[in-house]
Parts: structure tokens; sequence; C-alpha cells
């Protein structure tokens, strides 16, 4: 209280100039285009031309519209804006802007101990602008599109101006977490050049009530039934008898917790959720200590701060055993005690001994012997790790009578705020601007923050025991939430108000902490909102986070602003998502340039991490207008960083203070939205030989109460570390998993050090165990132990056997004799305590000796077709100019439809030792009938078309000999067709032998034009695109094959008459005509609807 009263009895002065950058340049510009005006001629001393615009002041005009809803920003840009078109020196209607901000300091902290008001502000300004018509009607001049003059007509002055009204009122705070509370202007908030001309102010709070004359200092009580966003209505009638309106709009949230009863200790608030049926008696105290609470620099006025018991109880709804313990109806047995710091940003030390009291204030009052269970949260973790060890220390003969202390995220090495945002919210809060009324001495306005900025920064300076931070901070600087003690303290990095990065602050409190130790008398246990598996947040150090190029207004900021200075909140206390407001830019556009990067890696040479740059052009009506940059800055990571940033951990989303913003603002563009904010070693105070984590052991994997090596090691008797599915696959930061809260209730009310909760690792590798290239034998697979159920499938052909059980976490296989090629492995993994549902894993491996993978055709005809082959310098594009000199067959005829084949061999061509080659097809010749030559290519000399098929099998010295392997080739590119004799190749099949005696071949060509399934032979080339183990197969290069694909295939006589009906089994397919006489036959084809027919002859 003492701080308070010091505020309250201060005369808030003009900052001084500080770590400020003041730019100039604005003054000077319009300084010049007016330069030939008599600013005293001005009505109202006001003149909208003449100011930097910080919104659209003329939509403010007292008419309502769907875009000019008010909230605290857009008061100030309102009022900045006005201020900035002051003519006069010395006008006291314009006090300054810090001076507002100390009255209504001043003003909201009369009531903020009762929590039940909220203190209003209010404007109402006449101001002048040029008419647009005032060229036009000779009013005014214009020279050189450079300045203007006034216009005098026969010696008489002709005013050029037309005035305007602006109104706006204003809470500072957007929502109240109580339906029953007052409303206050005071009269030292109610702005105005023209007050005389008011006669009456009057409010609506949408309580059903209606319209209450609103006199200042005198509080006007809403009552609210339910919760809701209400429109706030604000009526001034002047003295002409016309009307202006203004309005917010406001949330009402209701109580923190209709059940909790209340209990003040000094230093925080206490809210009880008794046990039922226990007659308001403390018997099993469970106490939660909550983490960084802004609530009192924020919104004083507020019960609770930025959580509260209801929002605990939010978190832990899906975690069932530990919500039927702490609050489901029936089955609470403990009572909570939700610790709410009246200062959560103070000192740790401070709230430590608040916390101490209420240890000794639970112990003196509860009934029985039951020992209390502590719970806390982020920076309420360290706090009550410090407590409980210094009273112990400290020998006090009231035991603490802690019997288990719950670390949920907690910061006991240190917590990591971006420091690119830092140093983009430092970056912004120090611009300002001179007005341009230079001649009055230094006066400047802020070009980005606002009145809401600048009462949280009086407030932290004078509520906030800002003690610590003085050395580095003048009483001038604007503080923002991260120079408060606990965030400083907190914090790895700290960028401080000199834009300097400082580590000091936070080293001392360490080694304090460190000094400490860790309570002895208490179960200790931990849980890290990271993975158990180890994985980074998403991103590489160094990685661009988010950036923004574009045009726009400045109100987006305060969202984003917010979200980058105040990570250890969780929750955004300014509802901007609540109506389009400040959206109108008038005659002013600001231009931004940002890129905010992840902290580099260590030992990286490129270590900047922030580029921020705005520039704003100002319109004039038929000048020139004013376009300069008002700001840019670049910074850079010290050498000695660590990529925090990136490292696994609980972590921060950054985008969700951008996300509700209309379209209409430019908005940053979010890479990667999340960060890390509490590294998992931070979280389980991980030592390496009880000596500081060396960079390494911030990536290792932590699992269930176990260490990756034996010289890590953590000083809690059991730890968590979460396990999450999906990407990014680290937690929020405090928030629950079912299985974690699950954990928390076995430890406090069971055996402690259970096992319940499984060790989820095993989803940490995703891979199968295993080797890539099996020879002559089998080989080995494996996965992870632990889950519930496995099933393997192998997809191969029969390329190998399985000899193991398919359910179990371990696969064998054996090769089958000279079976050589691909095989699919896949394993379906499920575990229900891990959250595991059918996850699949695969694995390509190659079986034996090398194949043949797919050929490649090459057409030689538009070369002529040269004998000489590749490489001999004919210039064909189509032929590789690496390929061997094949032979000339002496009885070519050049007709141009020799045919050029190359093998594709995998999974490669260097480990073959010898090819074997045999030509099925014996009447057409090759390249290999003169000579042995290189096993990778072959020439095919035919005289017509028709179906040419081959065998190969190759050797290596892993794997032996292959397996033949048959292809066809359709050679297409002779002149005339071959006869009949061989086969038939239609658009679709390959038919053969033709003429046919006891069996048909049927086969479907790759370039078919009918409707088929896809192929499923399994060649894959490093692995293919993997299907299901169970439903069979993946896309085929090769010739095309299925195993369950059925044709339908009839013989019909020369007579009509259907003599033969089968359906084949799989492609290709055979089909027996022995039944059949010697004669022609017409053969029909049909595959679900689509049918050809073919002549078929049968000896």
């Amino acid at each position: 209280m003492k701080k308070i009263a010091l505020l309250l009895s201060l005369a808030w002065s003009a900052f001084a100039l500080g770590q400020r950058h003041v730019n100039t340049q604005w003054r000077n510009e319009v300084n010049s285009v007016f330069s030939h005006i008599e600013l005293g001629r001005v009505p109202n001393n006001v003149l909208l031309d003449y100011a930097f615009e910080f919104t659209d002041v003329t939509a403010y005009n007292g008419t309502l519209t769907d875009s000019t809803a008010i909230n605290v920003d857009v008061f100030s840009d309102i009022y900045s804006t006005l201020y900035m078109g002051n003519t006069v020196q010395n006008n006291p209607s314009f006090p300054k802007l810090d001076q507002i901000a100390a009255n209504w300091v001043n003003e909201r902290l009369k009531t903020a101990a009762q929590h039940n008001t909220v203190t209003l502000s209010g404007l109402y300004y006449k101001y002048s602008r040029i008419s647009p018509l005032a060229l036009q009607e000779n009013k005014i001049s214009v020279v050189n599109e450079s300045y203007y003059e006034y216009k005098y007509v026969n010696g008489v002055w002709q005013d050029p101006f037309e005035t305007l009204n602006a109104i706006a009122f204003s809470p500072p705070i957007s929502s109240f977490n109580k339906r029953t509370f007052d409303v206050v202007l005071p009269q030292t908030l109610m702005l105005s050049n023209s007050l005389s001309e008011i006669d009456k102010i009057e409010f609506d709070g949408q309580d059903g009530t209606g319209y209450h004359e609103l006199r200042y200092d005198q509080p006007v009580t809403l009552q609210y039934m339910d919760d809701g966003v209400y429109k706030w209505m604000y009526r001034i009638t002047l003295s002409d008898r016309s009307v202006l309106y203004s309005y917010n709009f406001f949330s009402v949230k209701g109580a923190l917790s209709s059940d909790a009863t209340v209990t003040d200790i000094e230093g925080a608030t206490l809210n009880i959720d008794y046990v039922p049926g226990n007659n308001g008696q403390l018997r099993r105290p469970f106490i939660v200590v909550e983490g960084f609470d802004t609530g009192h620099i924020s919104q004083p006025e507020t019960e609770g701060g930025d959580r509260s018991l209801s929002d605990f109880y939010s978190d832990i709804f899906y975690s069932n055993k530990l919500r039927s313990l702490l609050y489901s109806n029936g089955t609470q047995e403990y009572d909570v005690i939700y610790v709410d710091w009246e200062r959560g940003t103070a000192d740790l030390r401070d709230n430590s001994v608040v916390l101490e009291n209420i240890i000794n204030w639970v112990n003196e009052n509860k009934i029985g012997n039951e020992e209390i269970v502590i719970l806390g949260q982020s920076m309420g973790g360290v706090i009550s790790r410090y407590t409980l060890a210094r009273m112990e220390n400290d020998n006090d003969p009231r035991n603490h009578g802690v019997r288990t202390f719950i670390s949920h995220d907690a910061p006991h090495q240190g917590s990591n705020t971006l420091l690119s945002g830092q140093m983009f919210v430092r970056h912004m809060y120090n611009e300002y601007l001179d007005t341009p009324l230079y001649q009055l001495g230094e006066d400047v306005l802020p070009v980005i923050y606002t009145l809401l900025d600048s009462m949280a920064s009086l407030l932290n300076n004078y509520t906030g025991s800002n003690l610590s931070v003085q050395q580095y901070v003048s009483p001038e600087d604007l503080l923002t939430l991260q120079d408060t003690p606990a965030a400083v303290q907190m914090n790895y990095y700290w960028f401080t108000p000199s834009e300097e990065v400082d580590t000091s602050l936070h080293e001392q409190w360490q080694a304090e902490l460190e000094n400490m130790g860790y309570p002895q008398q208490s179960y200790n246990i931990a849980v890290s909102n990271g993975n158990e598996c180890g994985g980074d947040q998403g991103f590489i150090p160094g990685a661009v986070l988010a950036d923004m190029h574009k045009e726009g207004n400045k109100a987006f900021f305060r969202r984003v602003l917010w979200g980058l200075a105040v990570p250890l909140i969780g929750i955004l206390t300014n509802d901007i998502e609540l109506t389009l407001l400040g959206i109108l830019p008038g005659s002013s556009r600001f231009y931004f340039d940002f890129e905010l990067k992840a902290l580099p890696d260590i030992g990286a040479s490129q270590r900047n991490i922030y580029n921020g740059k705005i520039r704003y052009k100002k319109k004039f009506l038929w000048i020139i207008g004013i376009w300069h940059t008002l700001t840019e800055r670049s910074k850079a990571a010290p050498n000695y960083t660590l990529p925090f940033d990136s490292y696994p951990g609980g972590n921060f989303d950054i985008s969700a203070y951008g996300e509700d913003i209309p379209n209409i603002f430019p908005d940053f563009n979010f890479n990667y939205a999340t960060y890390g904010f509490i590294p998992t070693v931070s979280a389980l105070d991980v030592k390496r030989n009880d000596a500081a984590p060396a960079p390494v052991d911030y990536l290792k994997v932590y699992g269930f109460n176990t260490m990756p090596e034996t010289s890590l090691s953590s000083p809690f008797d059991n730890f968590l570390v979460e396990d999450r599915v999906n990407a990014p696959y680290n937690g929020e930061h405090i928030s629950f998993q079912s299985r974690t809260g699950n954990w928390i209730a076995n430890e406090i009310d069971a055996i402690p050090g259970n096992d319940e909760v499984n060790d989820c690792r095993i989803r940490c590798v995703n891979e199968i165990a295993g080797p890539e290239r099996i020879c002559d034998l089998g080989g080995t697979f494996s996965v992870s132990e632990g889950a519930d159920s496995y099933l393997w499938n192998v997809i191969g052909g029969d390329i190998v056997t399985v000899t193991s059980p398919l359910n179990e976490s371990v696969l064998t296989v054996e090769r089958n004799g000279s079976k050589s090629g691909w095989v699919q492995i896949g394993v379906r993994i499920n575990s229900e305590d891990c959250d595991i549902d059918d996850w699949i894993i695969t694995k390509s491996v190659y079986v034996g000796a090398p194949t043949v993978q797919s050929i490649t055709y090459i057409n030689t005809s538009s070369g002529g077709g040269n004998a000489g082959g590749p490489g001999s310098g004919d210039g064909d594009s189509e032929l590789p100019d690496n390929g061997p000199v094949l032979p000339m067959n002496p009885t070519l005829v050049n007709d141009g439809c020799e045919v050029y084949l190359e093998m594709n061999y995998t999974p490669g061509i260097n480990e073959i030792t010898d090819i074997e080659w045999e030509k099925v097809t014996s009447d057409i010749s090759w390249s290999r009938d003169i000579v042995d030559h290189s096993g990778r290519y072959v020439y095919l000399y035919p005289t017509c078309n028709k179906l040419f098929t081959f065998r190969i099998r190759t050797k290596s010295d892993c794997g032996g000999w292959s397996h033949w392997q048959e292809f066809t080739h359709d050679i297409t590119a002779c002149t005339d067709n071959c006869g009949s004799s061989n086969g038939i190749a239609t658009d679709n099949f390959y038919i053969s032998p033709v003429p046919a005696v006891t069996e048909l071949n049927i086969g479907i060509r790759n370039n078919h034009t009918w409707s088929f399934p896809p192929s499923t032979t399994l060649i894959p080339v490093g692995g293919n695109p993997y299907t299901d183990p169970e439903n069979g197969g993946s896309v085929s290069t090769g010739p095309y094959t299925h195993p369950a694909l059925n044709l339908n295939v009839s013989f019909y006589n020369n007579a009509a008459v259907l003599v033969l009906q089968t359906t084949t089994i799989g492609i290709p397919a055979q089909v027996n005509v022995a039944s059949l006489p010697q004669g022609s036959y017409v053969m029909v084809i049909e595959y679900q609807g689509q049918i050809e027919s073919h002549t078929i002859v049968i000896n």
C-alpha cells in the first residue's frame, strides 16, 4: 500500500528522452507544408490536416457505425491525433498523454482493493480541417503543390476551415469477472476543449435499466443476469440540443467460482473450494500456486488477475482421475486452495514470504492431521520449491506439513521469452514523434504504444515492487511486462530498456535458488509439457518465426505486442477480438516490414534475429504527401545464447494473439506459431554430473522417470514428460494431458512412485529396426516393446517367408531360394494408455541380387537409326552420349524401327558381378547375338512390329544369382506388322501364342485404355509409396500385374455358339483351351462392361 499511496500523490512529469528514439522528420516536413499559414486563425485551435493521424478521427463524430467502437487503444489514438493537431502553445485543453495515464491510474487505484468499479475516461473535442471545397471556392492557395497560403479577397481573409466534433468514451479494460459492479467517470478524465457546451452525459450499460445520467465522480451500478458481451452506449447532449453518441463492447464473465470461499492473506487472495459435506472445514488441503500474473498491472480493478480457480478447473477437465479428486460432484476428496497473488510479477522472494504465510495459515486452520499437497504451476512451482526448502533450512518450529510437492512445467533453470519478440516490443516502445509545435520545448508522443501501455508502466513501477531492475531502468523508461522483477529473474535473456541483452539478474537469482536447494521432507515430483521423445519445436535454430511486409493500420500491433511481451500469462487481457476496433486510417497509411527469427544455433556466424521498419505516408488536399521512414532497427543475438526457441519443452503460441484480428488488418505471417518457453531440462532441473547441463542435453530423450544416461540426473523423486501424437509434439505451457492428470492423481492419492502411467517412448523411434538389405539368409526386424498390440505384414510376393508370429514386437523373415527384389515390411501398433491408435510404420528392404526395376525405351528413328547407337555422336538428343558403342547388324535395313533398350537395375548396377540373358522371341536379332557388351543396354533389330520377350538374371556377392525375370517389349516403330504366328497386341492386352494349342496367355499393357485398378507389383526405388499392409500393394512401374483382377473370357465358334466360358484370377492370366477342337474362334474379353473381341486360331 505504501507504493500505491506514493502513486496517488504523484504529479507525473514529462518523460525524459532516455533510450528513446525521437523522430523529428515529421515535425520538419509538416511545418514546411503549413509555414505560410497563420495557425492562430485556426478555429478551435486544432487542425486535423496538421496532425500525424494515428486513426481516422473524422469517423468518431457522434454518429454510430459498425466500425467505430471504442476501446482504450482507439481512445488513445483519437486523443493523440487531436493532440498532434494542436496549434497553440500551452493549450490547457490538452494535457500530456503521460499525465492522463497517471490520472487514470490514480482513479483506478482508489477502488481497486474492492474490485467493484470500472473507471471511464471520455473526450469531446471540436476541431477544424481544411474544407475539401476550399480550393474550388477560392478560400485557400496551393503553391507548387508544396505548401498552403491563406486567400484574401479585397483584403478580407477567406476562412478555409470547417468544424467537426470528436467524441469517445472507454474503460481501461474490456472485461470484468463480476456481474454486479459500478462504472464511474471522474471529472479529471473528461477531456475536452468545449466542456461548457456539454449539457448532459448519459450511459446505458445494456443491463436492462436504460440510460443513466453519468455525473462526474458518481458511480452508476450495473447488474447483469448473464455472462456475455454487452454494448455500452454513451450519449452527450450539447447546449444546442444536438446529441452525439459513442459506444464500446464489454465482456461480463461472471464470478470466479460460484462455490469458492474467498479469504485474504497479506499478499494474496485464497479461493477455497471445500469438500461438500464438511461444513466448510479444511480437512484435506490441496494448494494450487499460480504462476506469473500481471493482473495488478494490466487490470487492477479485476478480481483474480490473469488466471483463476475456474481456469484451473477447466484445464484439468479431461483428466478424469484428477478432476474427480478435486472438484467433481460427489467424488471431491480435497479442499482446493487457489493462491491468487496480489502482485504476481513481484520478486520471487517476496511472494515466497506470502506463500509461507499461506502454508502456516492452512496448517493452523485445518482439522485433523492430513498433510498438504502443493501444485506449483510455472513460476508458482519455483516459488513453492524455494519456500519449502527455505522453511526447512530456517529451522522454523512450525513444520510446513507438505507431503507432496508437484512442480508443473516450472522454470527451475530459467524460462525463455522470445528474444526477437522482446526486441520487437522494445523497438516499438522506444519510438516517439516530436509534435509540430517544437517551439514549446521537447514535446513527444509515442508512435505505437498507447495509454494502456503507459498505465501498465506506471503500475509496474509503483505497484510491482520493481526494485531489482532499478539499476538498469531509469524512472522515465516505459516498462514492459518483461521488465518486472519476476520476469527478469526467470528469463534466461532480458532485453533491457537500453536495448542490451542482460543475464546477470537471472544468474543472481539462479545462484540463490541453487543454494537454497530442494525440500527434503516432502515427496517431490515434476511434470514437463515438453515431449518425452526429445523432439524440437518443429523448426531449426535461426528460422524465421514470423514476418510481415504489408500496408495497414497500427491497431493490430496491440495484440501482437501483448502476445510477445507476456508469454508467462497464458491468456490475453484485452479482448480486441470483440469488435472491429481502430481499423480506420484516415488520410494516413502505415507500412510495416518486420522479421522475427528464432535464436541461432551455437557457434552460428549469422546471428541476426530481428529486423523492424515502419514507414508512414500522410496525404494532404492538393499537395504532395509526406512519405518517410519513421523507424528502422536490426538486432543480433549475442554469441553466447543457446537456441532455446527450438529446444523441446512447454511452448507458447504467439499466433494466438493475432488469430482473431479481422482480415482488414495487416497481420504477421506465422511460419512457426509456437516456440519453446520452458525447456524440458529446466522443468526437470536436469544436471550433468551435478553441474549445468551441456547444450546437447536439451535435445535428449527424457522418459517417464528415466534419464537418458547415468551422468544426467534430476532432483525430483519422480517425473513425467508429456507425450503428444501430433505436431508440434511439445505441449502448451501448464496444460494437462489426460495421462498427466491421471498420473498426478495416482501420485497424490496412492503409493508415491506409482507406475500406472506407461513409459510411452515407444513412439519416439519412428522406424523399424533391422537390416535394409538381406543377402542369402534372412533378417530380424523390431519396434519398441510396450504396446497393447502389434500386427505385421510383408508385401513383396513370394520373395521372403515370415518365420515368426505377426503379433509381437519382433519379426523374422527368410529369403525364398533365389528370389530377389524389394519387400515392404509394415507394422500396425496400438496402445490405449499412450493414445496410439493404428499407428503404421514401414520399412523397405531389398532381398537378394539386383534385379531390373524398369526398362527405358529410346526411339532412335529421329536420328535415322544410326547403328552406332549411343556415343556415336549423331546428335540425337534422345540417345545418351555416355552409353556403349553398340555393334552394327550386317543385315540391318535402315528403316528406322530398330529398338534401343536400357535396363534400370535396383538397388544398383555397381554390385552386379555377372548377368545372363535369354531371348524368348527367337526370330528377332539383337546386339547380344553379335557381342557380349555392357549388361545395361541392348539393341533390337526387328523387321516388323511384334511382341519381343526376353529374360534376365543377375549375380552379386550379396545374394548370388537372382531369379529369372521375363520382360516383353511391344515393337511398334516398324512399317509393317509381323504375322500373327506369335500373338496379338491390342491397346489393352497381350494375347499369345496365336495359334494356340493348350493354353492362351493374357497380359495387360501398361498404357492400356481401359479402366483397370492400379498395378500392384511392388518395385519400390528406395521405398515406393506404402499402402496399408492389409490391403496389398503399391503402384508399380514394371509390367502390369494384379493378384485379384478377374476377366470374363468367352469363345464362340463359327456358328456364334458359346463353346467355352471362364473367369481368370489375377493378371497375367492363362486360359486352358485344350478342350476346344481345332479351328477358328471369336474370343471375347469383358471387364466391368468394357468389351473387346479377337479371332483366335486353335491348332
